[in-house]
């Protein structure tokens, strides 16, 4: 359990010891087993043999009899956390295994564990029990939020006010000092519900005061909760909040610049945005060294991927907004390719260290021929292993053609209803720029893409 504690608060090794789990559930046991086996690549042959008995034995048990309790909504929500990324976007299996625990979840009543009245007489085995059920919930509603915003869907368990319910959550006397940075991602999760849906509310003309909202209510959520943050926490996921609030920041401001033409952006947002975007791609290096990397969940990846896009994004328009420095931004860009690059060596293939790996070196090709001279000094660190990538062409030039407005090419988009829209605009807008995050993963393992 100690492994997992690196970058996710799922388990208390007070009460999730090795024989616990193991009487409670073999399914979970299996599902910790292949994703630390997958980690450490001396472990590929134990990891494929895992990877099998999960997939082929463990699942199709849980879907065939029913198992229900608060493991296997662990299970499945782990399972979903760190799927390997597809070859084709319509086949990710995570939005279904995580409705799967979400079912199973509704159907144990798991939702319920935070309102229900605490019995002070309960011995300490039982409240640790009770802890177990919640903190699983809440894993459960951040990872659901985030996928939701991930591929375009509706976030269904994102309906229920949880902040609500758990704001006291990390003062209780069992409390672990990871769950401070739990219940923090909650309100995170709810200011960014909130100000998306104050956004589509607002008349045209509110921007500056849609902007200034999101800073000053992410500005009072990272002054609240460094101040919460125990002295001992020395490897809480607060120690990364601001790249918590640098990557929020970015999802809300770029829904302004999003629905609008690039002309009438306003400078100052651009600005906002573009420090953001800085900040993020500053402390990524800085506190997410490949050892602890390796074992963040995909959203991690999926989030930096982005980040990167829009820097990108940001770098190209240096020409039009002069307090833009794109050799900077490029230069952050490589070094965040660099973590990828360190987490890959110290994992198996096919996972998503590898998959964003060669994603992102596609993105950092397309700038190649064009990136700002100052920039090319980072290049130069990450040359070899880009020129080295097996076919490395169709990535870059797709993202040239997004990057100049041109038709995207045909990358099997998911679904309408997984998507804002019915289809991809042929110009990406900010707000596309996660999904295609997303989806990179799976682009990266196609050989051949329609241009």
């Amino acid at each position: 359990m100690d492994t997992f504690e690196k970058t996710l608060a799922y388990f208390d090794p007070r009460l999730c010891t090795f024989d616990y789990i193991h009487s409670r559930s073999q399914s979970l046991l299996s599902v910790i087993c292949f994703i630390v086996a997958r980690v450490e690549p001396e472990f590929d042959s134990i990891a494929r043999q895992l990877d099998h008995h999960v997939h082929q034995t463990v699942y199709p048990a849980i879907l065939a009899h029913g198992f229900r309790s608060v493991e296997i909504v662990q299970a499945l929500l782990l399972l979903a956390a760190f799927a390997s990324p597809s070859e084709n976007v319509r086949e990710d299996r995570s939005w279904s295994l995580l409705s799967h625990a979400a079912r199973v979840a509704s159907e144990i009543n798991l939702q319920a564990c935070l309102s229900s009245r605490r019995d002070e007489h309960a011995t300490r085995a039982t409240r640790l029990e009770q802890r177990h059920a919640q903190r699983a919930w809440l894993n459960l509603w951040l990872h659901e939020f985030s996928l939701a915003q991930h591929t375009g869907r509706h976030s269904i368990l994102a309906e229920q006010d949880l902040f609500s319910s758990c704001r006291d959550w990390h003062l209780d006397p069992l409390a672990r000092d990871s769950d401070v940075a739990l219940v923090s991602m909650v309100e995170l999760r709810t200011i960014i519900k909130r100000n998306r849906h104050l956004f589509s509310l607002l008349p045209p003309g509110n921007d500056l005061f849609y902007a200034e909202q999101c800073k000053s209510q992410l500005r009072t959520w990272s002054q609240t909760w460094q101040n919460a943050l125990p002295l001992s926490a020395s490897i809480s996921r607060l120690e990364l909040s601001r790249l918590y609030v640098s990557h929020a920041l970015v999802q809300l401001l770029g829904l302004v610049l999003h629905h609008q033409a690039k002309s009438q952006w306003p400078p100052s947002i651009v600005m906002d945005l573009y420090e953001a975007s800085s900040t993020y791609l500053d402390v990524f290096p800085q506190r997410l060294a490949a050892d602890r990397l390796v074992y963040c969940y995909n959203s991690m990846w999926v989030a930096a991927s982005y980040q990167v896009i829009v820097a990108v994004r940001l770098a190209q328009l240096s020409s039009t907004f002069t307090f833009i420095d794109g050799t900077r931004l490029l230069q952050q860009c490589y070094r965040v390719y660099d973590c990828f690059s360190r987490a890959a060596n110290q994992s198996i293939e096919s996972t998503a260290p590898h998959c964003y790996l060669r994603f992102l070196g596609g993105v950092l090709r397309s700038l190649s021929h064009d990136a700002p001279p100052g920039a090319t000094e980072e290049a130069d660190t990450v040359s070899s292993s880009l020129e080295h990538s097996p076919n490395p062409d169709p990535i870059a030039e797709t993202l040239v053609q997004l990057s100049q407005g041109q038709q995207p090419c045909a990358m099997e988009a998911p679904p309408s209803d997984m998507l804002a829209a019915s289809e991809l605009d042929p110009l990406l807008g900010f707000d596309d720029l996660e999904f295609f995050a997303w989806a990179g993963a799976s682009l990266a393992q196609n050989d051949n893409f329609d241009t």
